[in-house]
């Protein structure tokens, strides 16, 4: 069912437009009709495919602008339709003021990042990755290439699971030597590839990269508290839909309970509740 709503995304056109976009959105089928997107350009596929499937639309009607760079707010916007629409099969989050409140509280509140000094300022390539990681759960991002390796992310480098991650999910995969650039901004033509991988697994990428003795795990979610829940329990979770805590019990308190995994349990960042959870 997850699956099916991730690849329905892609119709989902009115919500990532307005990030994108000032223009409509319109159905194309025919050519794209960017004048700054050529045949030649390495992510002309990525741009072109997320256009028909209207993932993104122009800044204008005949230009893409596949070098304007993208802000901390756009990216949580997007983030946090991805994931209510990942959840609830709509999206009914809309602007508010400033016009990204709505935005960064629902991502607060589902276990997107959000803390970040400047939401205005541009965005890191490694701040993107971690903000979008935490969009989808886990099981979204199934490893299909073996990377031990990435030739500029070192220990040192913030969000090195994440980035890992995705670089293992094929969603990533790096300049022509196969660089992350962690620290450089992020580019519209990058985040179409991105977008489109995330949302169409048919469309990730099967590579490597020489290998390494080291291994990166994929990241782990953090209680709120800032301690790691265990997993270790062998009954069922209870949560609620808008809840900060997770339940042994379904009928502790008057919440509206249903059973969840412990893979949501972590993603929504919930904390054990006192009363029940030992």
């Amino acid at each position: 069912m997850k699956n099916r709503r991730v690849l329905q995304f892609i119709s989902l056109v009115t919500i990532l437009v307005v990030v994108f976009s000032n223009a409509s959105a319109t159905l194309l089928n025919g050519p794209m009709p960017f004048t700054d997107v050529q045949p030649s350009d390495w992510f002309y596929e990525d741009v072109n495919k997320a256009y028909s499937m209207q993932l993104i639309n122009g800044k204008s009607d005949t230009l893409f602008k596949p070098n304007d760079l993208m802000s901390y707010a756009e990216a949580i916007k997007l983030a946090a339709c991805m994931n209510q629409y990942y959840e609830t099969g709509e999206v009914v989050l809309k602007n508010g003021s400033p016009w990204y409140k709505t935005y960064v509280d629902y991502a607060s509140e589902h276990g997107i990042p959000v803390s970040f000094a400047d939401l205005n300022a541009k965005i890191s390539r490694a701040d993107y990755v971690y903000i979008f990681y935490y969009a989808l759960p886990a099981s979204a991002y199934t490893a299909i290439n073996s990377i031990s390796q990435i030739p500029d992310v070192t220990t040192n480098t913030q969000h090195i699971s994440e980035i890992y991650s995705f670089y293992r999910a094929g969603i990533l995969t790096g300049n022509t030597s196969g660089q992350f650039l962690p620290q450089e901004n992020i580019k519209r033509s990058e985040v179409s590839a991105i977008l489109t991988r995330m949302m169409d697994e048919t469309a990730r990428k099967q590579f490597s990269l020489p290998s390494s003795d080291s291994q990166i795990d994929a990241p782990t979610r953090n209680s709120g508290d800032g301690t790691n829940a265990s997993s270790n329990w062998t009954g069922k979770y209870y949560v609620t839909r808008t809840g900060k805590k997770y339940h042994y019990l379904n009928d502790c308190g008057n919440g509206n309970y249903y059973e969840a995994t412990w893979e949501e349990v972590q993603r929504r960042g919930l904390t054990p509740c006192e009363k029940c959870v030992h």
